[in-house]
């Protein structure tokens, strides 16, 4: 099955964000993100902590503008957490735009599994 960001023409790119979410036993986490893909409806992030599947997210964008999100998936690294996001409304390119976008026509920056056996990619993409 395709995940929703490849569906959506997923674009490689490299910003930051402040994140937040809730868990179920009510305790906040506010985190800065690392923003790796994009598209109209998604987002790979890298973060510090985990993030369980189906947790709801704020991503806020300039300081004020804020986009709701959900978690659809998430796998560790020996620096952090991917997690993959849902976006609730489409943010791509009209409402945000991350400080670096890789052109549409470029390689991605991560090898493929296939290429690499020390890719540092999720799994799931």
């Amino acid at each position: 099955m395709e995940s929703h960001t490849q569906a959506e023409g997923r674009r490689n790119c490299l910003d930051m964000m402040p994140v937040h979410w809730v868990e179920n036993s009510g305790e906040s986490h506010k985190v800065c993100a690392t923003i790796l893909e994009i598209s109209p409806h998604g987002a790979l992030l890298h973060v510090d902590e985990a993030v369980p599947v189906g947790t709801g997210m704020e991503l806020l964008v300039g300081g004020e503008r804020e986009f709701n999100a959900q978690v659809t998936a998430t796998e560790s690294d020996k620096y952090g957490y991917y997690v993959t996001v849902h976006v609730d409304e489409s943010w791509f390119p009209n409402e945000y735009q991350p400080a670096y976008l890789r052109p549409a026509d470029e390689e991605a920056f991560f090898p493929s599994a296939a290429e690499s056996d020390n890719s540092h990619a999720p799994s799931h993409f």
